[in-house]
């Protein structure tokens, strides 16, 4: 059996159903599997040989292992030999940022696409005035705020998600969150069903554990950003 792919399951924290875990090729120690990235063999384009590469799908045939979604362990995989080790072959790998890279823009796409299918299930409302009523109202999940948000619609929201006990995240700009939900420009979206809210929460843990730099407190947009006005 192939390192990192282990079926056995076991309990998880408190309020956690079961799940099966994995080895991370990275640190060496086990995870549950839908904290961790699969990652397999890919034919090198133009060349001879293997990469390696995340598989999105989750689905892709052969052999896979695991890595967890941060700097230190993509490093270590990558540098130290464990992506090779643990698939027992000999692969033309990426280095360590390039690698990274790609996960960023995985990432990214995995939360675009679910912000997508929330849209389509309607079980999202976006724009900042209906945004602060479904607050008012009790209602939604998560916050997903867009990262080029101005700074003071950007406080006014997080202050009421913070009070409604809801995780705000904020990973992409509002032309990219607009793109995903058909709309030109969208600055602030409340996630309000599931499973799209819990996908989101574990995507954006995945991006903030692969940044080189740390990760933004909430209520300031990331540097190099331009802040908009709009929000909705």
């Amino acid at each position: 059996m192939v390192e990192g792919e282990e079926q056995q399951s076991v309990g998880g924290g408190q309020g956690r159903e079961s799940g099966p875990t994995r080895t991370c090729v990275g640190c060496r120690q086990r995870h549950d599997e839908a904290d961790l990235l699969r990652c397999v063999p890919m034919p090198v384009e133009g060349g001879e040989g293997a990469t390696i590469a995340v598989d999105w799908s989750g689905r892709a045939p052969g052999r896979g292992v695991y890595i967890s979604p941060s700097v230190a362990c993509v490093r270590r995989a990558i540098e130290r030999g464990g992506f090779s080790r643990s698939l027992r072959s000999k692969l033309s790998l990426p280095r360590s940022e390039v690698f990274l890279e790609a996960i960023r823009l995985g990432l990214r796409h995995q939360m675009g696409q679910r912000l997508s299918l929330a849209r389509r299930a309607g079980a999202l409302i976006s724009g900042e005035s209906k945004v602060l009523e479904g607050l008012k109202e009790g209602r939604g999940l998560v916050l997903v705020l867009a990262s080029n948000l101005s700074a003071g619609s950007r406080r006014k929201l997080v202050q009421n998600a913070e009070r409604k006990g809801l995780e705000v995240i904020s990973w992409m700009t509002g032309e990219e969150l607009g793109g995903r939900i058909g709309r030109e420009h969208a600055g602030v979206i409340l996630v309000e069903g599931q499973p799209f809210a819990s996908d989101l929460q574990r995507i954006s843990r995945q991006l903030a554990g692969v940044q080189e730099g740390g990760v933004p407190k909430e209520g300031t947009p990331p540097q190099g950003e331009e802040e908009q006005d709009r929000a909705d």
